[in-house]
């Protein structure tokens, strides 16, 4: 995840903002106000508050990671149009017909080794 955010900030992606914020309000607003842009960014919130529990929080609250095209695509290293085409290949298989097209189609249904959760 740390790496991701690193990619994210290297790639202009990433606002972090330092204030006090709520988890019940503010932290939500910002993030609706913010996924709403055209080219939106994640944002991590350093200092999570509840101001309903008069709580201060330790662990920083990411929200928005994928809200924009660009940082879904840094995510996974390929373009979503790439992705897309990929699925639809996928869903429209057909039964291979020969050893070679065999060969082919076990690449493909590899790369789907790890869709699965354990």
């Amino acid at each position: 995840m740390r790496e991701y955010l690193e990619l994210l900030k290297e790639n202009g992606l990433l606002k972090v903002i330092e204030d006090e914020l709520d988890i019940d309000l503010e932290i939500p607003h910002i993030a609706y106000i913010e996924v709403k842009k055209r080219d939106s960014k994640a944002i991590l919130f350093k200092n999570p508050v509840s101001k309903r529990l008069n709580k201060k929080f330790d662990t920083p609250v990411l929200m928005n990671l994928f809200g924009s095209f660009k940082a879904t695509e840094l995510f996974l290293g390929k373009r979503a149009d790439d992705i897309a085409e990929e699925i639809e290949d996928l869903l429209h298989l057909k039964p291979p017909s020969s050893f070679q097209d065999k060969l082919s189609l076990f690449a493909k249904l590899f790369h789907l080794k790890n869709v699965f959760p354990k």
